[in-house]
């Protein structure tokens, strides 16, 4: 590893697929099957993301997440790493199907000159964080609006008020619910995330041919009419 990245580290804060179906109900709360092979799909997306990326990569999951609230729990996580001797922590989830390598690239990059780096995405929060030690309030960072749509702008009040440097990435979309699902899919129809809901609703809909779900008029989009690569990894 590049002596200049041994202190860098990725915090993926992520829980697995079975603890994300219950909590993001993406096509109702009967359908467990398709809520996990959704997130399993976008897990499977992240991997691959930070495989490449040259430095730590640290999956902190339910297991390993200490506190009550969403906030606790984050900052708790950044503060584990922190004692854990790196000085630059990158966080990112496991809802974004755009993010890419080269994000991250730029964002180690730029935490050598700025204090705070933001990956923005277009319901107002932040797929990516990136901040040094030296900087982090872990007062005011848990006091962040945290899974609200003011998350992004919250970050930006917080470095305002302590002086920080603040860079951000190309502002993307992230997956929070059926509708967000429907909009990527329209948007990018030959995008790997869409390929692989293609597999997964084909499936659900060769067996409930009788379907009126949410899963059903997500796969009239058009789905019928993709051709997902063979055998492509989920989990």
């Amino acid at each position: 590893m590049n002596i200049e990245r041994k202190h860098t580290a990725i915090l993926v804060f992520s829980l697995s697929a079975h603890e994300e179906k219950g909590r993001k109900n993406m096509f109702g709360r009967h359908q467990n099957f398709t809520n996990k092979r959704t997130f399993e799909l976008l897990i499977h997306l992240t991997k691959k993301t930070v495989k490449n990326s040259k430095v730590d990569v640290i999956w902190i999951g339910e297991k390993e997440q200490k506190g009550n609230s969403f906030g606790e729990r984050f900052t708790n996580a950044f503060l584990q790493l922190f004692d854990q001797g790196y000085e630059k922590v990158i966080a990112i989830g496991n809802d974004c199907p755009d993010l890419t390598t080269a994000h991250i690239e730029t964002a180690i990059t730029q935490l050598d000159h700025q204090s705070l780096v933001l990956g923005p995405t277009l319901d107002g929060g932040d797929y990516l964080i990136g901040i040094h030690q030296r900087n982090f309030d872990s007062t005011l960072f848990g006091t962040i609006p945290w899974e609200s749509q003011k998350v992004h702008v919250g970050l930006i009040t917080m470095a305002d008020g302590l002086g920080l440097q603040v860079s951000c990435l190309q502002t993307l979309m992230d997956i929070d619910n059926f509708q967000s699902i429907k909009t990527y899919i329209q948007s990018k129809p030959s995008s790997i995330f869409a390929f692989g809901m293609g597999q997964i609703l084909c499936w659900f809909v060769d067996i409930h041919q009788d379907s009126t779900s949410k899963i059903k008029s997500i796969f009239l989009l058009g789905f019928q009419f993709l051709r997902p690569p063979p055998a492509l990894p989920i989990g």
